[in-house]
């Protein structure tokens, strides 16, 4: 990995670590400073855009939520991981809840619901 990863994960890592003290805009400005500085690694980006989604859930800013947790979607589809598209429709489930959007929040839990037994299969 070259040094813009690195830096992009450093933030990211001070980041997580403002999120779990429930310094939530803290944790923002590290996220977003991460990914200004961008990484060619996309399981970094689909971790920052779920931690940054998370991180706009808890101070009510659903719609930027949204907007994360959907790109956090997208990158996980793009390479295939399940488990982390799991855990973006999850995220999109409760965030759609939390606007009151109750036919994409079920639609993305039933979502959620179906690669999760899909991968409990393969256990």
């Amino acid at each position: 990995h070259n040094n813009m990863d690195a830096s992009c994960m450093q933030l990211s890592i001070e980041g997580e670590r403002l999120l779990k003290a429930q310094d939530y805009h803290g944790a923002i400005d590290f996220f977003e400073q991460g990914l200004r500085v961008g990484t060619d690694d996309p399981e970094v980006l689909s971790a920052v855009y779920n931690q940054l989604g998370n991180a706009y859930f808890y101070v009510g800013k659903f719609h930027k939520a949204l907007e994360y947790h959907k790109k956090d979607l997208e990158t996980a589809e793009k390479i295939g991981d399940r488990q982390g598209q799991a855990k973006a429709f999850g995220n999109l489930g409760n965030t759609f809840k939390s606007l009151k959007n109750f036919p994409n929040a079920i639609r993305c839990c039933e979502a959620h619901l179906d690669i999760t037994r899909e991968l409990n299969d393969k256990l």
